[in-house]
């Protein structure tokens, strides 16, 4: 049995929300999906655009996104209009495994807390612990991906 997860952030009452699953294929479409790349894609190519612009950003922020698909992990768009993008570890799919603004990456799952702490160079807050790009992030998502 394939499992499918469908997160929906403010849908205004009264809205259809259509999503088709094929059955036989195994893909699934949510409509408005385009030929050439989904809504979401091009959503998240216009927040990494939006991001590389901002001031704080850090020079190597698409190289850094690209590193985190390498290593297995998912960006995807967070719900409302919030300013960074969601860090998904599809190996442990029920949550995100974190969020990234334009200088840094913050991973938030409470396991992964004690390891990231002991790895040094994050700032342990309330949601996590936070690591800038240009600092040791690609080691801190080696060290929590499963």
């Amino acid at each position: 049995m394939t499992e499918v997860h469908v997160h929906l952030g403010d849908v205004p009452a009264g809205s259809v929300v259509h999503v088709y699953v094929d059955e036989l294929g195994g893909g699934t479409r949510v409509q408005g999906d385009e030929e050439d790349g989904t809504d979401e894609d091009k959503a998240i190519e216009d927040r990494l655009s939006r991001m590389e612009k901002l001031p704080s950003a850090a020079p190597g922020l698409r190289t850094f996104v690209a590193d985190l698909r390498a290593m297995g992990y998912t960006i995807r768009m967070p719900a409302g209009r919030e300013g960074y993008l969601r860090v998904m570890d599809p190996a442990a799919p029920a949550h995100g495994a974190g969020y990234m603004r334009s200088s840094s990456v913050t991973f938030t799952r409470g396991e992964d807390r004690d390891k990231l702490i002991a790895l040094g160079g994050g700032k342990a807050h309330s949601h996590g612990v936070r690591f800038m790009i240009q600092g040791n992030a690609r080691e801190a998502a080696h060290l929590v991906k499963r």
